[in-house]
């Protein structure tokens, strides 16, 4: 594969394709609460922090029955989605978005799939240290930051292991 030139890190040359996401997470919204015991909350009140730096124009919190991890969805005007897991987990789909990294409306679907996937069953764990690190581990992957302080300067270190989501 070809080295994309320097100009297309920080490009966006078609932003509108990740909007279907916005779509995709609206399907999964209605089968999660179908599928388990959850309250679903609307409008979720969140800090532009948690969000980086994309506006957040509505969220949708899931919070099951039982002790699982809940999400937290968030539509974004790049437009994509910023999705919170658990207590310190979030990732966003996209991640980037510009065109050297080329991300893949599909891929990205997938792979927010495999993320619910793992929060649903019970696979999904994450953890902050004391020392800063910020750890989680979701079915086949797993991620380590440094930015546990300053993200979340009043939490208390800890680990959770979260529980499956309660079927309907």
């Amino acid at each position: 594969m070809a080295t994309p030139p320097d100009d297309a890190y920080g490009r966006v040359t078609d932003a509108e394709r990740f909007r279907e996401l916005h779509t995709s997470a609206d399907a999964l919204v209605d089968a999660l609460a179908r599928r388990f015991v959850v309250e679903v909350v609307e409008p979720t009140v969140l800090g532009p922090a948690q969000w980086r730096e994309h506006r957040l124009l509505r969220a949708t919190r899931l919070e099951p029955a039982g002790g699982g991890a809940p999400i937290t969805i968030g539509w974004t005007d790049f437009p994509g989605l910023a999705v919170w897991f658990g207590n310190w987990t979030d990732e966003r789909y996209p991640q980037c978005g510009c065109d050297a990294c080329d991300e893949q409306v599909d891929d990205l679907r997938n792979l927010l799939a495999v993320h619910v996937e793992s929060v649903t069953s019970g696979a999904f764990t994450e953890s902050l240290e004391r020392s800063g690190w910020r750890a989680w581990t979701f079915l086949g992957s797993s991620g380590r930051s440094m930015d546990g302080p300053q993200r979340f300067p009043e939490a208390v270190p800890g680990r959770s292991v979260w529980m499956p989501w309660v079927r309907r």
